[in-house]
């Protein structure tokens, strides 16, 4: 459930560690090992993981190469946060 951005800074940061913690908590149900999560300046909370359970589907964002090899990264919404992950190609 996604809680509303309040007036106060305070109370968007309160509300975005909520919607963190539900969706770390359902990851992590799924076998997610979470790597990183970033709340505060940015509009949803961004959760990165090691690398996205099964069913988690998201579309490139941005890829990154050079010697011969590329990282792309992956995100989705996913419970009011954006999940990452990263592949190596």
């Amino acid at each position: 459930m996604s809680r509303q951005n309040t007036a106060t800074s305070n109370g968007r940061m309160a509300a975005q560690i909520e919607d963190a913690r539900d969706c770390i908590a359902d990851l992590a149900r799924h076998g997610a090992s979470i790597l990183c999560l970033e709340v505060g300046a940015i509009s949803v909370p961004r959760i990165t993981v090691a690398r996205p359970p099964r069913g988690l589907k998201g579309g490139t964002i941005k890829i990154r190469g050079g010697s011969g090899h590329r990282i792309a990264t992956y995100a989705v919404r996913h419970m009011d946060c954006q999940v990452e992950w990263r592949v190596e190609q």
